[in-house]
């Protein structure tokens, strides 16, 4: 099959320490029929000047937008690829043939939405490597897939445009409704992304992200009430982690301990990215 075109799609806002980085590494990729678009929101910290540095190799347009998913649909309307992935700044391409890698697997297209891979969590304290839960789960009960590892066809982004209502949840939101409307995935058992979990609205906003979901669940009629009752104790249960993480001092050891018996593997930052 000829190589598709694919469009790569970064994000950012005021994220100066953390664009170039994102940035060579998305531009090492081997894949040959790759355009890359960075959308700014009008950075004021320096970004805009790195981001200008790669004029001849990206396409970039900085305004000032409605948020995170506000300026991912914007990047979707821009690309010209059939497939589009949305790389955040301060996350990678776990090697430099990993589209290449994707690619060269799909011998046929059978009309998916989405084709779909695994990722590694990094931190600190170590990784872990995560499997896409619609493996093996409903796309109700959770993420279906991590975005910073799916190729979405861009018809059906556009088809299905981000609810920015849902600040912190409208990837959810559209996947989940994209697959109401019968999309078709297709996996391939490849590493392809390196996600920063430290920090960052997935991270940081957890709960606002269950509540969201809750809410477009309820809206959308697609649920019942065993499932809404364990995504408002998840909900909960993660307020109050927040609170004891800001005023219990032990709760760093705690973490650490936590991470280990979650399956994190321990090792150095320099050790995670080191084939970036």
């Amino acid at each position: 099959m000829n190589k598709p075109k694919v469009s790569v799609i970064t994000v950012v806002y005021n994220d100066v320490n953390n664009i170039e980085l994102t940035i060579k590494n998305v531009l090492k990729q081997t894949y040959s029929n790759l355009e890359y678009i960075v959308i700014d929101g009008a950075s004021s910290d320096g970004t805009l000047d790195v981001i200008k540095k790669y004029t001849d190799s990206i396409v970039w347009h900085s305004e000032p937008d409605q948020g995170i998913y506000d300026a991912m649909q914007k990047g979707a309307q821009l690309a010209s690829g059939e497939w589009i992935l949305y790389r955040n700044c301060g996350d990678f391409f776990a090697t430099p043939s990993a589209i290449e890698d994707l690619f060269s697997s799909y011998d046929k297209d059978e009309g998916e939405d989405f084709l779909i891979a695994d990722i590694r969590y990094f931190k600190e304290f170590g990784y872990k490597d995560f499997k896409p839960s619609i493996l093996t789960k409903s796309y109700l009960e959770s993420m279906p897939v991590f975005h910073p590892s799916t190729f979405v066809r861009r018809s059906t982004q556009l088809r299905y445009p981000f609810h920015l209502e849902y600040r912190y949840s409208a990837d959810y939101c559209f996947f989940v409704e994209s697959f109401l409307n019968g999309a078709k995935y297709r996996y391939f058992d490849i590493l392809l992304s390196l996600y920063n979990n430290e920090t960052g609205a997935s991270t940081d906003s957890f709960d606002k992200s269950l509540k969201d979901n809750i809410d477009f669940l309820l809206k959308f009629g697609v649920y019942d009430s065993s499932h809404i009752k364990r995504l408002k104790y998840k909900m909960w249960k993660c307020i109050i982690n927040k609170k004891i993480k800001r005023y219990f001092p032990f709760y760093s050891w705690y973490h650490k301990k936590h991470l280990k018996d979650m399956g994190w593997i321990e090792c150095d930052l320099n050790t995670v990215l080191k084939n970036i």
